[in-house]
């Protein structure tokens, strides 16, 4: 009787060890499933747009500055970006300087430039929303957009871009976006080349 209760007791060690075996097997594999999910997958829709801007100022003659804006666009996200029905917004404002050198907001300074679409070519005529399905960003691409104007050559600009993106995910437009501004300074001290 005895040799038969050890044996069942073994019998019953060795049913434990093996649930004991299955129970952590299960969890890791729960854990690891949860991790993916909660720290990998959920940032597969997430858009990383890294933005910026630069502009090269030249002389053309002695009252008057070409500025080349520049702003590049790289996808360093995980999904295809789509402007939003803002696009990539631009304007242009000119700074007064003469309250001993702050930076004005830019709701201060004057508008040289209204706000203007750098994306506009790509919407199709008559569209409103979802319009710019011909300008996606895939990921890991590079994209320069460029826009040049004539200012005074007697003071200091501040430009901005704003990009605002579609939220491809739940198919809304909610222009959550990015925005850069550069000051330009239009001043030259050497007359333009005749």
């Amino acid at each position: 009787m005895e040799r038969q209760f050890a044996m069942n007791m073994e019998l019953l060690v060795q049913i434990v060890r093996i649930v004991e075996s299955v129970v952590k097997v299960a969890g890791l594999l729960l854990g690891g499933w949860w991790t993916y999910k909660l720290f990998i997958k959920r940032e597969d829709h997430i858009w990383s747009l890294d933005m910026s801007a630069s502009a090269t100022v030249r002389p053309l003659d002695d009252r008057r500055s070409l500025v080349t804006f520049s702003v590049t666009l790289k996808n360093i996200g995980k999904i295809v970006i789509i402007p939003g029905t803002e696009g990539l917004s631009f304007g242009v404002r000119r700074m007064d300087t003469s309250d001993g050198g702050m930076l004005p907001r830019w709701s201060d300074c004057e508008e040289v430039i209204p706000t203007l679409d750098l994306l506009e070519e790509y919407k199709p005529a008559g569209a409103k929303r979802f319009s710019y399905e011909m300008y996606a960003i895939g990921v890991g691409a590079t994209y320069v957009e460029r826009v040049s104007f004539v200012v005074p050559s007697d003071g200091f600009y501040l430009a901005k871009a704003t990009f605002s993106v579609q939220d491809t995910r739940h198919w809304r437009d909610d222009n959550d976006g990015i925005t850069e501004e550069l000051l330009i300074d239009a001043r030259h001290t050497t007359p333009a080349a005749r």
